[in-house]
């Protein structure tokens, strides 16, 4: 009895260390994809600021 609730237990924690890892794995993605987005949004107001200079001009 006491080795199946071992087992059990074993089982359930090795359950929420593969949640976490999905979770780790996702929150890492998002981070990258943030990362991502931030320089396209910075080359993008370069581009704009490069604009005006050259209509200013």
């Amino acid at each position: 009895v006491e080795l199946e609730s071992l087992k059990k237990e074993v089982i359930e924690k090795q359950e929420l260390l593969s949640q976490a890892a999905k979770a780790f794995q996702l929150h890492e993605e998002q981070r990258e994809a943030a990362a991502r987005h931030q320089q396209q949004y910075e080359q993008s107001l370069e581009t704009e600021k490069r604009r005006i200079e050259e209509l200013e001009q």
